[in-house]
């Protein structure tokens, strides 16, 4: 299991790159924009950029870890 500070190093120094990202329900994802990481008390990601199909969503990012859902 990746712990929630485990995925925000690997968001924190683009590990993610321009990988195929996809929801769960099969919309496809593209970070525009990584944004900065707020190490204290708040969201994890302020400045952030992705783009949802034709719909770009800029905003803060916060991470909560509640499990793998794995498709077919």
């Amino acid at each position: 299991m990746i712990s929630e500070d485990v995925l925000q190093r690997f968001w924190d120094v683009n590990r993610l790159g321009n990988l195929p990202l996809k929801t769960v329900s099969g919309h496809t994802i593209q970070i525009r924009k990584y944004g900065l990481w707020n190490r204290l008390q708040g969201p994890d990601f302020s400045g952030v950029q992705l783009q949802m199909d034709s719909l770009l969503f800029a905003g803060d990012v916060e991470f909560h870890w509640c499990g793998i859902v794995t498709g077919k």
